[in-house]
């Protein structure tokens, strides 16, 4: 999923300002020192302008490269959203356990849908095995298809939720980074850290469980298209995916429908 771009803007100005901030803090006394422009007038709206415009440039200078890094982070992050030790650790176990139950259900749907040509197929045969695998991709595709302007709008405010989490986690990394190198005593260092950490820490926590919900919203959706057979047809008229998925799959509980009695003969 893609963040809409006023939030990608808002983010890297909000990640870059608080840098900046942060370098203001540490550095701010040797910035005091630097020769100042004495202007009268008129003129000291120029010295405003620039400043301004300096600020601006460099909070979106430093957010941008904050979120290189963080989407090289991001990378990392999202492989370890797959192991059971990092969701318990950051308390974010059972969505994990409904993030792989839709994957699953999507999964099975998919195979048997207009969508079983994605696979890569080798020698006649399905190859499962090969990377990338298309029906995790499928899910979001068909969400921002078919998906609602007030769905797709909530979602996308947890993804970007997600980004600006994983963004200001290397913020607050920064932030320890100099904070150990200025303060002085291992007393204080110890303090300083420890409220990095647990900064950190729930800044992590909050990105995985925003992360999941998205990943969690986009299969449950993709499951109920799937199911209504709405392949091909906005209006909901049961398609060749219904049919398929009934063929195939008759004794599955999510698209079982129960049997309606045979009506009578009328006699003469």
């Amino acid at each position: 999923m893609i963040p809409k771009i006023p939030n990608k803007v808002a983010s890297i100005f909000i990640v870059g300002t608080l840098t900046l901030v942060l370098i203001w803090i540490h550095a701010g006394n040797q910035l005091l020192k630097l020769p100042k422009i004495e202007t009268t007038g008129n003129l000291q709206i120029i010295p405003a302008a620039f400043g301004l415009l300096a600020i601006a440039g460099v909070s979106a200078l430093l957010g941008s490269v904050i979120q290189g890094i963080a989407g090289a982070m991001r990378i990392i992050f999202q492989k370890l959203s797959d192991t059971d030790r990092f969701c318990c650790f950051l308390f974010a176990h059972k969505e994990r356990a409904e993030a792989r139950f839709w994957a699953k259900r999507f999964r099975e749907l998919a195979e048997v849908s207009e969508y079983q040509d994605l696979y890569e197929k080798e020698g006649g045969e399905k190859c499962v095995s090969k990377w990338p695998d298309p029906f995790p991709l499928l899910a979001p595709t068909l969400f921002f298809k078919h998906a609602t302007e007030p769905h797709l709008s909530w979602v996308l405010q947890h993804y970007a939720t997600y980004f600006l989490a994983t963004d200001i986690v290397i913020v607050v990394l920064i932030s320890l980074v100099i904070s150990l190198v200025e303060v002085p005593g291992w007393g204080m260092k110890s303090a300083v850290a420890f409220c990095h950490v647990v900064a950190s820490y729930a800044l992590l926590s909050v990105a995985l469980h925003r992360y999941l919900y998205t990943y969690n919203s986009a299969m449950r959706h993709g499951c109920l298209f799937l199911i209504e057979g709405r392949v091909g047809d906005p209006r909901g008229t049961p398609g060749t995916a219904q049919q398929a998925i009934a063929e195939s799959r008759p004794a599955c509980p999510l698209i079982s429908t129960p049997s309606r009695p045979a009506a009578p003969e009328l006699g003469d």
